[in-house]
């Protein structure tokens, strides 16, 4: 079984696919990866928000 990667390795791996679809002049591939990395991103932050609140509502 393969180990899943999490959110942060997502985007590492999105952003060095990303960059190579760049220097191939691939549009078709900049526009998903950038596509892709910015819900990547929006996960990071929700997932860092959830924890924070979770956090919190543990020291109150």
């Amino acid at each position: 079984m393969t180990p899943t990667m999490t959110l942060t390795e997502q985007l590492h791996n999105c952003q060095h696919l990303l960059e190579r679809a760049q220097l191939a002049g691939d549009a078709d591939a900049m526009r998903r990866f950038s596509e892709h990395r910015r819900t990547l991103v929006q996960q990071i932050a929700d997932e860092s928000t959830h924890t924070r609140h979770s956090q919190g509502s543990s020291l109150d």
